[in-house]
This record gives C-alpha cells, sequence and structure tokens, in this order.
C-alpha cells in the first residue's frame, strides 16, 4: 500500500539524517543495512559514459574521474536512459546509499532525494537550463528576503533581525543595491540586480543549478538559496529565514498538527537534500 503523507514525509526527513550521519562517518560500508539488491558498488565509470553527460575525466587523475553506480553489476540509469555517471565518488556514494536502503524491488523516489537531484541535472537541465534561470530570476521579484510586514511592528522587527543580514550580504556579493518592499506584488529590482544575479546563475554548472532550483523554490527565495550554494547559510538557517512569518504565527497562535509539521518536514527535506548534493559536489 502507498505511504500516508505523514509517512513520506517522515520518511524522506529521517533519509536525509542517515545520509548526513553516513557522510559524517566517511561513507563507511553499508552491510550492516537493510538489503533488496545483493550487490550495490561505486566504480570509476568509463571515459564513454562520462562524455556522455558532458565531462570527459583526466583519466591520470582518479579524483577527477566520474563515478557510476551499478547495482547487481549493471550500470544504474536516469529516467531517461542515460548512464548515472557522477562528478564526485561521494555523491555517487550517496546515491548508492539511497539505492541500498529500499526496502523494496521497486523503488519509491520521494526516498532518494540526491537520486531525483542527479537524474534532473543529467536528463532536464541542458535542455531547460535557460527557462530554468529565468524562473529563478522571477524569484527575485517576489523574493521572500525582500518582503517586510507594513503594519505588524514585531513581525517586521524580526524580519530585519533575520533577513537583513542576507539581504546585505547579497548586496556585497552582487556589488549592487537589492530593494526591499512591503507589497511582494511590486518588489520590483534595479537592472543591474538582475544581470548581476542572471550572471552568477549563468556560472553554475547544471548540477549546481539543479540544487540551487531545488532551494529557491522549497524557500520561495533566490537570495536564500545563493547564500546556500554560496555556504554563507546552513539548511537550518534557511529553513528559518524562509518561515519567518510561519513561525511568528506559530509562535502566536500555536501549531497545527498535521499541518504546519508536515509542512515543515516536507521544506526541510527539500532544502537539505540539495544543500548535501551541492556539499558532496565538492566532496572527493
Amino acid at each position: 500500500s502507498e505511504p500516508s503523507a505523514g509517512g513520506s514525509f517522515r520518511a524522506r526527513h529521517k533519509l536525509l539524517v542517515q545520509s548526513m550521519a553516513l557522510r559524517r562517518a566517511g561513507w563507511r560500508s553499508c552491510s550492516q543495512l537493510a538489503r533488496v539488491y545483493s550487490k550495490v558498488e561505486v566504480s570509476a565509470c568509463s571515459e564513454a559514459a562520462a562524455a556522455e553527460n558532458g565531462r570527459l575525466p583526466n583519466a591520470n587523475d582518479r579524483e577527477t574521474r566520474m563515478q557510476e553506480v551499478l547495482i547487481d553489476g549493471r550500470v544504474l540509469k536516469t529516467p531517461a536512459r542515460k548512464a548515472m555517471s557522477l562528478p564526485t565518488k561521494a555523491l555517487a556514494m550517496a546515491v548508492a546509499a539511497e539505492w541500498e536502503w529500499q526496502k523494496a524491488r521497486h523503488a519509491m523516489p520521494f526516498t532518494m532525494p540526491m537520486t531525483t537531484l542527479v537524474s534532473t541535472a543529467i536528463d532536464q537541465m541542458p535542455s531547460i537550463r535557460e527557462r530554468t534561470i529565468q524562473e529563478l530570476l522571477n524569484h527575485l521579484l517576489t523574493d521572500t528576503a525582500c518582503c517586510r510586514h507594513e503594519t505588524d511592528l514585531k513581525l517586521r522587527t524580526k524580519q530585519e533581525e533575520v533577513l537583513d543580514p542576507i539581504v546585505q550580504w547579497m548586496q556585497q556579493h552582487l556589488q549592487q543595491p537589492v530593494k526591499l518592499s512591503h507589497n511582494i506584488l511590486e518588489n520590483g529590482q534595479d537592472a543591474g540586480t538582475v544581470e548581476a544575479v542572471r550572471s552568477v546563475l549563468l556560472g553554475l554548472n547544471n548540477w549546481e543549478l539543479a540544487a540551487v532550483d531545488m532551494i529557491a523554490n522549497a524557500t520561495k527565495s533566490i537570495i536564500i538559496a545563493l547564500a546556500v550554494q554560496k555556504g554563507r547559510l546552513t539548511p537550518m538557517d534557511a529553513f528559518n529565514a524562509s518561515r519567518v512569518e510561519e513561525n511568528f504565527q506559530m509562535e502566536e497562535w500555536g501549531l497545527v498538527e498535521g499541518g504546519h509539521d508536515l509542512d515543515m518536514a516536507d521544506i526541510k527535506v527539500r532544502i537539505e537534500a540539495p544543500s548535501m548534493f551541492l556539499k558532496l559536489l565538492r566532496y572527493q
């Protein structure tokens, strides 16, 4: 039977905790975990497979070789049937761990955020890259980090406390002004600011862009997403920054079980998963 909504969110969040623990442990063997497949392993992939995904590894440098995940001796493929060749061994180990932890022969995608991001980067991002960048720029015009409540002084003070340092960092990073607004529908930015953000996004590779896109959609903020990508914010900082108004309302009126808690669990996964993904892209 299908898992309940609450169960799926909790399972996804548990997976992220397990994955982070695995990384801290130095990617040790998964042999003590429940296994469905007889063998899940990671191996340096062939030059042909690496070239298929837009990167030809340096054969003289083992650390830069693209990696692939093998399940029962067969190379793992994306939904578009492309070889899942990965830029770092750490990311390959995370993907392998997700498959290792499956409890049925039919994989459950909601428990596999790393695999989902990899598939997006390989299958979709090459063809939707320009559209994705434009959609991210649209976030800038209604960015959560730039909104301040007009009448509630207590809430506005909290927004200034949490969000102002992030906006100031963004201004320094872009060397452009970032405007604040009381109206999320009229939060226009200068053309120079928009072009500066576009330049930053164009500088991301498809792997990084897929992760930034997921964070921006979860937080409703390209500023918060780029702050995570650049290491300015931790995943929990990003989560709290994206939910200043919601957290303020919960402090005033209380948490609604089956509503707020599930929403929070879902957003945490959609921030923590791509945040870890970005780290694993740099972790050999």
